[in-house]
This record gives structure tokens, sequence and C-alpha cells, in this order.
């Protein structure tokens, strides 16, 4: 598990704006932001958000996801990440599946996944160790936790992730990308 904590930090809401316009063209399913402890989310495009920049106007951090659904995606529509379950906020890239049974119809497997994590506890590391028991495939994961008020990146072994901090004038904060 590799671990970002972003207390006490500012972010650049424009560079997340730049990221997400510009990986929505590819990404075209869906657009979601955490953002001053809400959710807000669309089954639009990331660059069809017409009022982006206000809903990001923070310094605190932002989660943002565009998405791509699965080509066989039973649900493709209301499915825009992050997804919210007892204290976690999670987002994910990739495809997960139970060892065993099965994700019920109404949810993907990022929502699947985000509910099983969170009847695991308020601890992460211990939290996502347990759940990954019961699950495998490719996957990045962005987590955040409200109790103990920390971010996570988190990737299977096959999953690319990177990680960059980044600063203008006094603002710094970190870029976490699942794709080159």
């Amino acid at each position: 598990l590799s671990y970002i904590n972003l207390k006490n930090k500012k972010f650049n809401s424009l560079i997340s704006l730049f990221l997400a316009s510009h990986n929505s063209v590819l990404n075209p399913d869906g657009f979601g932001v955490f953002v001053n402890n809400r959710i807000y989310k669309s089954d639009m495009p990331g660059y069809m958000i017409t009022n982006i920049k206000q809903i990001c106007s923070t310094d605190k951090p932002i989660m943002m996801h565009v998405r791509k659904a699965s080509v066989n995606s039973k649900n493709k529509e209301n499915k825009a990440h992050p997804f919210a379950f007892g204290c976690y906020i999670l987002m994910h890239n990739g495809t997960l599946e139970p060892k065993s049974g099965k994700i019920p119809d109404d949810m993907i497997d990022s929502e699947y996944f985000a509910l099983e994590l969170s009847k695991k506890g308020n601890r992460t590391v211990e939290a996502l160790q347990e759940t990954m028991k019961n699950f495998k495939g490719k996957f990045a994961f962005l987590i955040y936790n409200q109790d103990e008020n920390s971010y996570y990146a988190v990737r299977g072994k096959t999953a690319d992730l990177n990680i960059v901090r980044i600063t203008i004038g006094d603002v710094s904060g970190f870029i976490i990308n699942t794709e080159t």
C-alpha cells in the first residue's frame, strides 16, 4: 500500500480541472468529484460540466474521476465515482471481482468494493487487507478516510500508479494518475 497524507495541504483546483477535461474526452461515461465534504456526479463527460470551476474552488484537497465504463458493464448510467460508504470515499480504475459469489445486479465492481471495505472498520490499511482477501483483479484506488482525514493511493501488483507532487507558489498537492 502507498500512503499519501494531504492534511493541511492546499491543492490547486485549476490543475485538476485541466486533467479532468483532458481525460474526459477519452473517458466519456461519467464524471465525479469529492470536494468540501460533498460529492458531485454526472453521467456526462467532465468537459461538459460548465460549473466545474465553481464546484472545485477551494483550498482543500479534491478527488476527481472521469469514468470509462467497461465494455460489458451491466450498469453504465449513474455509476460515476466516487462512492461513499461509511467513513470511506473511494475511486477506482481497473476491474475487480469477488473470489466467490457475485457483484449485486444494481452495483458495479468499484461500488461493491467500497461497500465491502466499509464493513471492515475504519482503519484503512487493515480494512483494505481484509477486503482484498475476497477480491481479485487489476486495480488502483484513491481512498479518503474521513475518520482519519487521510488519503491513500493503492495499487494491485499489475496496475500502474503515478504520483507527482506539485507546487505552484504557496499551493502544493499531488496528481495521482493510473494511466500514462
